[in-house]
């Protein structure tokens, strides 16, 4: 479950610092610790730039990361694990760079990590957050960064392209709210015989597609009181009618 993009561009950051040095490959477990690391000095400080600006929940900057303080040590495992990369006992790697095809590895006793042709280009833009730009509190990527993710996923990233779509179509036939969402995006599934999506799961799914497709400017969140709905964007019709 992966609630928000601007880890994944801030880990990229600090693969191809850590791949200047290293550029065979950088040892998984290394990178992991020194990436998590730093992303806790970074949660703290966006921790302090959402308060300083009054930033509602919805957009806030600091969710995701870690920060420091007395569950540090579980915060940073989980950033570690979720937005840099984990490896299981079969050797495979998992994490939200490898799913976006933003990096890769070589697989042998110690696993070393890559950044795709793609995740250098994403590394090396310029982000108002990490480059010191930004034209509002809430921006977290540039137009360039946003569009490259954009035109990269409806591309090469198979999976995360048919979520936007189907949480796309959803909104426009009405399907807005989070029940009435799950209950059309669970039509939308392929069925097959090794996979039992459970209503929970389903929606821990929806909820950071939308957290995603948010950071990305594809969706809103409409709040009334305690009630939530979801709206398309100019962004997110033009990426339905053609990609990117």
């Amino acid at each position: 479950q992966y609630n928000r993009l601007l880890p994944a561009k801030v880990s990229c950051r600090g693969l191809a610092r850590l791949l200047l040095g290293q550029p065979k490959g950088i040892l998984l477990e290394e990178a992991a610790r020194r990436i998590a690391e730093e992303a806790t000095a970074l949660g703290d400080f966006l921790t302090h730039h959402d308060k300083r600006n009054s930033i509602a929940r919805d957009g806030l900057l600091s969710t995701a990361f870690p920060s420091s303080g007395e569950n540090s040590h579980k915060s940073r495992s989980r950033y570690a694990n979720q937005f840099v990369a984990s490896v299981n006992k079969q050797g495979q790697v998992s994490g939200l760079l490898i799913d976006l095809k933003l990096i890769n590895y070589r697989p042998a006793k110690a696993t070393r990590l890559m950044l795709t042709a793609v995740g250098w280009q994403f590394a090396t833009m310029a982000n108002p957050i990490l480059d010191g730009f930004q034209e509002t509190p809430t921006q977290k990527f540039s137009e360039q960064e946003r569009d490259f993710l954009l035109s990269h996923i409806s591309r090469s990233v198979p999976v995360e392209d048919f979520a936007y779509r189907a949480v796309l179509t959803a909104i426009t036939e009405g399907h807005n709210t989070p029940d009435t969402m799950d209950e059309a995006l669970l039509e939308r599934v392929p069925r097959d015989t090794t996979r039992n999506f459970s209503k929970s799961f389903l929606s821990s799914q929806r909820s950071g597609a939308i957290s995603r497709m948010t950071d990305l400017g594809l969706v809103a969140r409409v709040r009334d009181g305690v009630r939530v709905s979801y709206t398309a964007t100019d962004i997110g019709e033009e990426y339905m009618r053609n990609g990117r």
